[in-house]
């Protein structure tokens, strides 16, 4: 099998955008199938970049948006100074952005997805109707990561519906989206979960004695159940976090003996 990953801000080195998990995943799925390749949506000069990995280079094809919604300044440029990634803004802009992007690229598109034998056609965002669009005109088998569910009212609902239905396989992280992904009317045999969590492989749990003295060296109740939230906050909003953090404390109103840890990462 050989895959095409479509995506905005997909670097080969770490940035403080959102693509360095795919970054850690591309070369372990590259170990299990005949290639991978990466076309991404990024404001940077260089064409084609490579991930050099374990099991062999992966090419990223960098495409430039034909125009920039609104002010420019918002579009950030990451640590190194020579990458720039697209910022996020209002849904409907960001949608339009990004398929007027695959409607202009379409001709290159098509020429590398031709040029890799390319069977399958995944992507890592969500390009709205660009995605029906890439699966009509390049005529491959198309997927749709849909990571996550931010509720913006029935007009919105009914375009996400309309943006994936058709599409060959929706992978979802919880089953809590593929219900709500059932409810709009998407066919449960296109939905498929791959749970997104901790690996128990690699973090073996503590035993119940050694996780009791690791509780009472952080003041934390013998008994009590403790959480972990992280993932902050280079790939929200601030606002989002005090909206969790708010959340940890209604719960801890009616749960004393639940207590939260919010942990920060590195930008990158």
């Amino acid at each position: 099998m050989r895959v095409a990953f479509i995506g905005v801000g997909y670097f080969p080195t770490r940035t403080s955008g959102e693509k360095n998990f795919y970054l850690n995943l591309l070369p372990l799925i590259r170990e299990h199938v005949d290639h991978v390749i990466v076309l991404s949506v990024n404001d940077q000069p260089q064409q084609v970049v490579m991930q050099n990995t374990k099991s062999g280079p992966i090419p990223i094809y960098n495409f430039t948006r034909p125009f920039h919604w609104g002010d420019k300044s918002r579009f950030l440029k990451v640590i190194n100074g020579v990458y720039c990634y697209h910022h996020r803004h209002s849904p409907i802009q960001e949608l339009l952005e990004k398929f007027i992007t695959l409607f202009v690229n379409m001709g290159r598109i098509r020429k590398i997805i031709n040029q890799h034998q390319i069977d399958v056609v995944y992507f890592m965002d969500n390009f709205g109707f660009g995605m029906k669009y890439t699966k009509r005109r390049l005529s491959k088998k198309t997927m749709f990561a849909a990571a996550n569910y931010d509720p913006r009212g029935l007009f919105y609902d009914q375009l996400q519906v309309k943006f994936i239905s058709g599409l060959d396989k929706i992978i979802t992280y919880s089953c809590a989206y593929k219900s709500i992904l059932s409810n709009l009317g998407i066919q449960d045999d296109h939905i498929s979960v791959i749970h997104w969590g901790v690996n128990p492989e690699a973090f073996k749990p503590l035993d119940r004695i050694v996780k009791e003295e690791t509780k009472s060296l952080h003041g934390i109740k013998k008994g009590n159940t403790l959480v972990l939230w992280t993932g902050y906050i280079q790939q929200i909003q601030e606002a989002d976090f005090f909206r969790a953090v708010s959340v940890a404390k209604m719960i801890r109103k009616y749960r004393s003996d639940i207590q939260f840890i919010f942990c920060f990462k590195r930008e990158e």
